[in-house]
């Protein structure tokens, strides 16, 4: 039996603007250091490691002031914090999991002072869920910046030795995405000379690497960025069983189209109940079409 994560943007919660804005990146260095241990929240070696925060200011996020809890998870398909209904921000996405020895941890902390905040998340020693030998691990950290937008991954020590610990993937998933699907800004190739990506449907690909131990990447929001209205499909999701949804929409829904994160399309159809069953296990984006306009959400097979 299937397990499925679903995140879903339904129109009477959904807010009212969404961001046209864009970010630049820039490959910076910085001594890794972990967070303190008295700020860890999660500590455990073999439970799904997962936890809610709440942020301690509004953090800038394509263009909106984003003040809902952060979900932390520490292992599955995507290591990822999410903002509000779907947003997210992938510093690390591989398959990874707690390790046996219980050395793996999340820790978070406030830093600085009001309008010049930090707010740091960090995955600490964590393992993978395919690496068959028990050493590999990687730690990394998220800085969301309280003033001008800017957001920082950081990376520490790594040991990623075993090729099967990337599940047939040479490296990590590194992006940003903002709740309606279409604002994205991702990293691939090599990790010393990202290139970026703006689309999961036409762009998306993984690093070829784990960063190096110190490495940063900046992501800082692009000048003359504007804030624009948002047409959405007004979709909700229910499961019905083992593989089968139903999508029901406020208006007519015209199409519905499937693709996993490389930008294949993996289903596509014009009902409202379809059938995951048939697709492998992984992260997969779900685009909606009714007369009311376009919504893009995620669906998370496991």
């Amino acid at each position: 039996m299937f397990k499925h994560l679903i995140s879903v943007c339904i129109l009477s919660m959904v807010l009212p603007f969404a961001s046209a804005q864009t970010y630049t990146h820039s490959l910076r260095s910085n001594i890794y250091q972990h967070l303190n241990p008295s700020v860890r929240t999660y500590k455990d070696s073999s439970a799904v490691m997962d936890t809610i925060l709440r942020t301690t200011f509004a953090i800038p996020y394509f263009g909106q002031a984003l003040s809902d809890s952060i979900i932390i998870w520490g292992n599955g398909n995507f290591a990822f914090t999410e903002f509000e209904y779907d947003d997210e921000a992938s510093v690390f996405g591989a398959e990874l999991t707690p390790r046996k020895d219980g050395s793996s941890f999340i820790a978070q902390t406030t830093e600085g002072s009001s309008p010049n905040r930090i707010f740091k998340i960090e995955w600490g020693n964590m393992g993978f869920v395919y690496d068959t030998l028990g050493k590999d691990s990687m730690n990394y950290q998220v800085w969301f910046y309280e003033k001008d937008g800017i957001i920082e991954y950081h990376y520490g020590p790594s040991s990623v030795k075993n090729p099967s610990s990337w599940n047939g993937e040479n490296g990590p998933y590194v992006y940003m995405v903002a709740y309606d699907g279409t604002n994205t800004y991702g990293l691939k190739g090599n990790p010393a000379a990202p290139l970026s990506y703006t689309s999961f449907i036409t762009g998306a690909g993984p690093l070829n690497s784990a960063p190096d131990a110190n490495a940063v990447f900046r992501f800082a929001p692009a000048a003359g960025n504007a804030v624009s209205d948002l047409k959405v499909a007004g979709a909700a999701i229910s499961y019905k069983g083992p593989g089968l949804f139903e999508l029901r929409t406020t208006a007519p829904l015209h199409a519905y189209t499937i693709y996993n994160l490389e930008g294949k399309k993996c289903l596509e159809g014009n009902t409202n109940q379809f059938s995951l069953s048939q697709l492998a296990a992984g992260m997969y984006l779900l685009h909606i079409k009714t007369a009311n306009g376009v919504e893009t959400v995620k669906l998370l097979n496991q």
